[in-house]
């Protein structure tokens, strides 16, 4: 049975601190050529040819202009190609990488995995410049990819690494995996900023998952994207929170962002709405302890926002000057 949300949000910000032809290329990416006399690896990545333009670094980062681009960054994401940590001598090695929207973007109903996984999560910056991408989809089921790499198939798809989903599915350090490892990792540059994304689905079809618009787990820094028209489809019949209910007790804490890990809050407006006194609104909103839906839910309650927000504006609408 498949249980839908449709969400729409025209320019709802959130803010934490915290194809040239795709199908038909059999050799899509080939990570490592190595041709030595001397056991010397010489690299064959040119991780560069999949966007319009850059080197991945803060200087020049990876173009985003065309529906080929999301799509080589969504799997080069799943295939770990931004996380590497396997061989020193790579060019890519214990890098974060750096990514811009240089241009709107329709998608035309393509369907990719989210950006980021348990496995490899997304450490980088995408900075969306006011950008929208648009008409997509991002699930965790194999069948629904109507083109992907030649080098994943039903086969070797690892659905035990993409329970968490949305646009992106895991931003951060996820579980510090990366101590230890070849990626010096820092938080202020694993960033998203200034992103919009409308007209498009999350779907996941795992038993156990979490889900975000935006973001399904966030350990770092978005903000400023705004989410328009989003339709949230949960497959599974009996879902339940992603790893036992040890990151959260819901499917999604927040909708646009399924989970925060520095467990922040939503807080209220300001104190004051054009000096009208908003005390009716509390210190902060938490979920799990103040809202009263039930099932799988932990949105936003939308009704009470609106009433609280509506007798500001009744109270305002009336004063002069």
């Amino acid at each position: 049975m498949r249980r839908s949300l449709t969400i729409k949000l025209l320019a709802g910000l959130v803010g934490f601190t915290a194809l040239a032809t795709l199908a038909g290329t059999a050799a899509w990416f080939i990570p490592t050529a190595t041709i030595n006399s001397a056991n010397t690896p010489i690299e064959g990545e040119t991780l560069g040819a999949y966007f319009a333009y850059g080197d991945g670094t803060a200087e020049q980062p990876y173009g985003i202009t065309k529906p080929r681009h999301v799509y080589n960054l969504a799997w080069l994401q799943y295939l770990g190609m931004f996380n590497k940590v396997d061989n020193p001598n790579s060019p890519y090695y214990g890098r974060q990488f750096h990514f811009e929207v240089a241009a709107d973007v329709d998608m035309g109903g393509m369907v990719i995995p989210p950006i980021g996984t348990t496995e490899y999560p997304f450490v980088g910056e995408l900075k969306g410049q006011n950008h929208i991408i648009s008409g997509f989809e991002t699930s965790n089921s194999f069948a629904d990819y109507n083109k992907r790499p030649a080098a994943v198939n039903s086969g070797n798809f690892k659905n035990n690494v993409v329970k968490i989903v949305g646009f992106f599915g895991v931003v951060g350090n996820y579980e510090n995996q990366f101590s230890g490892q070849g990626i010096v990792y820092n938080n202020a540059v694993n960033t998203i900023n200034d992103l919009g994304l409308t007209d498009f689905t999350v779907t996941t079809v795992a038993s156990d998952t979490l889900i975000g618009m935006a973001a399904g787990w966030v350990g770092a820094t978005i903000n400023n994207i705004a989410v328009d028209t989003g339709t949230i489809n949960v497959e599974a019949a009996n879902a339940a929170a992603f790893n036992g209910g040890s990151v959260t007790k819901r499917l999604s804490d927040y909708s646009i962002v399924g989970y925060s890990a520095s467990k922040q809050k939503l807080h209220r407006y300001s104190d004051t709405v054009y000096n009208v006194s908003t005390t009716v609104l509390p210190d902060s909103f938490t979920v799990d302890e103040q809202s009263s839906s039930a099932g799988w839910g932990g949105s936003l309650d939308m009704v009470q926002m609106y009433n609280d927000l509506f007798s500001v504006w009744d109270t305002f609408s009336g004063a002069s000057g």
